[in-house]
């Protein structure tokens, strides 16, 4: 992948990502909810699983290999990935 503008991936309504923190790395902005600068293998890896969306995982190989990181804003209901 190409170091561009953001992606913004539309998640279901609703999303209630419950990462394991551990493993996604994210910090947390406790006053919208919103987990920035999470690893964005994990974090797809984990919601592939989660909720389902095979195409998920195959994001996940490609973040893994560009080192994307991925932001989870749970109030608009969007994935969103950095360089």
């Amino acid at each position: 992948m190409l170091h561009q503008e953001p992606v913004i991936l539309q998640t279901p309504e609703g999303l209630d990502p419950q990462l394991s923190m551990d493993e996604v790395d994210c910090d947390l902005n406790e006053e919208t909810g919103t987990l920035f600068n999470c690893d964005g293998a994990q974090t797809l890896k984990q919601l592939a699983e989660k909720i389902q969306i095979q195409e998920l995982s195959y994001l996940a190989e490609a973040y893994h290999i560009s080192s994307s990181q991925v932001d989870i804003d749970t109030t608009q209901n969007r994935i969103i990935v950095d360089d």
